[in-house]
């Protein structure tokens, strides 16, 4: 169903510059929403609501169109160019009926408009409601029927609340509720709950209806709170359409309106209690604001949404809902401050690198001054994505490994309709992109993430598709290490890794020379390291570098997807990958890449990662001359660390390890959730030097606090 109400199911007003970065001191507390500035409040509560939400409709709902809209309606209110009959469950055609004369409700309370106060357009709107109402338009889906119609026609009573005809107006407020036809648990949940209560929100208010007010807050507030169903979670990740990552789509969303819905009601009996508004500025500063470089928010985040054409960055969405919180909960300043003037400059660099790790959906993302990487993994506890409503038809192969290289924001503006989604960035899988049917369940008994806040890692047991690998991915300083080990396939298609496939920006360098001009495909087994656009590439696997490299206009094409649309457009794009063949048997990969080298010059300088093993039994990288360590055992086994030392694992899990003098500070875990106790043995020739057991914490017992299991393993053998 489509969560992005106004901008995607509606004509919206883009903000000016001045009115997101400065728009927001009203009479609340320092702040509030783009285009409640200056909205005045009253003695009376329910004035002050319709105030405020008068002055956000009036900012936020556009104009454009309104004349011709007027000219055009026939005197029965209805246009001629609006199918009425269309019962589409994505684009819903009727909605346009309502988004016409929203338009012109708009003109007409706007003094600057050609329509301003205009009896005739008074008429069109009351004319254009009566026909609504004795049509009834309906689509197959829901989610159009009782929300996606309301959220165009609330403006419209709002602004013109007192030129409508008391019939018209009781019979519009009637369709302000929640049919119990789609009150199941799974559809009033999260973010469908929150438009559901901000129509009953609008509702009270038109109405003056104490109880109505108080039951949406309150429906809205439960939502505010840190759970293991649909929401907010305890990683503070968002879920919703089961247990599936949707921070940077349905949660974006959630975090906008109810940061719009808590400026509508503060210093009302209906406000929002200030440890609920808290919640929601820890999901705003640590749950989405990580997921961001300049104005690009993570694809991986977004579930389906991303697919479809946006006219403008999701990061919009963020700046005034995290100046609203600003304004509304003074003890999370610090944080949100921090944020806003990360969204205001997007150039600037990071105060502060980090790693983050979302443990509760199998995604990590690293992000330093030079650049931003992420990989999506997906387990059996998780869904990892879906496709709905004709949306995200390719995608597939999206959580299974899928990894982002992000130097500034733009790298894969518009790639969507140009792809080869069998070679999405990351991938390792068969050219062959099988169609994705609803939701695409997690596979992997072991997947997962774990971090420090400062590095980390992610792996991924992939069984998929006649294709198993062993995938692990280290992220640290400037540079993420992939090692892929036991790649073997049956599938009839050739199997390969891909590296990336962005934008091709400019010449691309390596070892042996520019690599200059629309080259095509081409296929080379003599590089060490390819450079381009600030990224550098080390290709770290001599006996597996078949590596394929293609610069040129890709064009797009039918991608039998409505959300993409069919173009005739074309995108220079560069993809580099590593081909594994037809049915390859114990294959294997090792690849880093940086963005320490601005330069093409620089490239040949980065120093490799030390690879301590890329078996199918451990995965594992070395850094600091050797004083951290991290490493995943598939399988119980051994891991030389040189120098006549061993690190045993008597069960598979991921590590994590700093060694402090004869002590090594450990952090654990059991990629399949099961909680397993891990014995950890250090061994010097044979002989041990310390051992360790760890007691994994199981899926249901992780905690924000204890995410993951630490201990000290002592290597003094005293």
């Amino acid at each position: 169903m489509p969560f992005n109400s106004l901008e995607e199911i509606a004509t919206m007003r883009k903000p000016t510059r001045r009115q997101v970065l400065t728009g927001l001191a009203i009479t609340l507390p320092q702040g509030s929403w783009p285009g409640i500035a200056g909205a005045a409040t009253s003695p009376d509560p329910f004035e002050t609501v319709l105030q405020r939400l008068r002055a956000d409709y009036l900012a936020q709902v556009s104009t454009r169109g309104s004349k011709t809209f007027l000219a055009r309606q026939a005197s029965s209110g209805l246009w001629s160019d609006v199918n009425y009959a269309d019962q589409s469950v994505g684009y819903w055609n009727p909605v346009q009926h309502l988004e016409r004369l929203r338009a012109i409700a708009v003109s007409i309370q706007t003094p600057s408009d050609p329509l301003h106060d205009a009896s005739t357009a008074k008429r069109a709107v009351i004319d254009g409601l009566r026909a609504w109402l004795s049509r009834r338009p309906s689509s197959e889906n829901w989610w159009h029927n009782t929300i996606g119609a309301q959220l165009a026609l609330m403006p419209i009573l709002v602004l013109l609340k007192d030129e409508l005809p008391d019939d018209v107006m009781a019979a519009s407020i009637a369709l302000l509720t929640m049919p119990k036809s789609v009150q199941q648990a799974d559809r009033v949940t999260g973010q469908n709950l929150t438009w559901y209560a901000t129509q009953q929100i609008v509702r009270g208010a038109l109405l003056r209806n104490t109880d109505d007010l108080h039951q949406a807050s309150a429906a809205m507030q439960k939502t505010l709170l840190i759970t293991t169903e649909e929401g907010i979670q305890p990683d503070l990740s968002f879920h919703q359409h089961g247990p599936q990552l949707y921070s940077g789509g349905y949660g974006l969303e959630f975090l906008k309106d109810n940061a719009r819905v808590a400026t509508w009601l503060a210093g009302t009996p209906w406000a929002f209690a200030p440890e609920r508004l808290e919640t929601l500025a820890d999901f705003a500063t640590q749950g989405i604001m990580p997921l961001i470089r300049g104005s690009w928010l993570d694809w991986g985040a977004m579930g389906r949404a991303f697919t479809r054409k946006s006219a403008a960055p999701q990061t919009l969405k963020l700046l005034p809902a995290t100046k609203a919180l600003a304004a509304t909960t003074p003890s999370r300043q610090a944080q949100l401050q921090q944020a806003i003037r990360r969204l205001e400059a997007p150039e600037s660099k990071l105060a502060q690198p980090y790693n983050r790790a979302y443990w509760r959906s199998d995604f990590i993302a690293h992000q330093t001054a030079r650049g931003y990487f992420s990989v999506k993994v997906t387990s059996k506890r998780n869904y990892g994505t879906e496709s709905g409503n004709g949306e995200n038809l390719l995608g597939y192969w999206l959580p299974f490994g899928v990894s982002y290289i992000v130097r500034r924001d733009s790298e894969y503006e518009g790639l969507q309709a140009l792809w080869d989604w069998s070679a999405l960035p990351g991938l390792t899988a068969p050219a062959e992109v099988p169609p994705l049917k609803g939701y695409q369940h997690g596979h992997a008994v072991f997947a997962g993430v774990l971090s420090d806040g400062s590095w980390g890692l992610a792996t991924l047991q992939l069984k998929l598709q006649q294709t198993q690998a062993k995938r692990s991915w280290f992220l640290f300083e400037d540079m993420l290490v992939a090692l892929g080990s036991d790649i073997s396939s049956e599938h009839p298609k050739a199997v390969r890794t891909t590296l990336n496939q962005t934008r091709w920006l400019g010449d691309v360098h390596t070892d042996q020379g520019k690599i200059s001009g629309n080259t095509g495909a081409s296929t080379r087994t003599d590089l060490r390291w390819v450079w381009h656009d600030g990224v550098t590439y080390l290709l770290l696997d001599a006996k597996d570098n078949q590596l394929q490299l293609a610069q040129k206009q890709q064009p797009g094409k039918d991608p039998s997807n409505p959300a993409l649309g069919t173009t005739n457009a074309a995108a220079p794009v560069l993809t580099l990958g590593i081909d594994h063949g037809i049915k390859p048997d114990g294959a294997h990969y090792a690849y880093a890449v940086s963005f320490a080298a601005s330069r093409p010059a620089e490239a040949a300088g980065i120093a490799a990662p030390v690879i301590l093993a890329n078996s199918a039994v451990v995965q594992a990288v070395s850094l600091d001359n050797a004083k951290r360590l991290a490493a995943v055992f598939h399988a119980a086994g051994s891991l030389a660390l040189g120098n006549g030392r061993s690190l045993t694992a008597d069960k598979p899990c991921v590590l994590m390890a700093k060694a402090d003098g004869s002590t090594w500070q450990l952090l654990v875990d059991d990629p399949t959730g099961g909680g397993a106790t891990v014995r950890l043995e250090m061994l010097e020739n044979g002989a041990s030097l310390g051992v360790a057991q760890v007691k994994c914490p199981a899926t249901a017992a992780r905690t924000p606090q204890a995410p993951y299991a630490k201990a000290v393993l002592r290597t003094d053998a005293s």
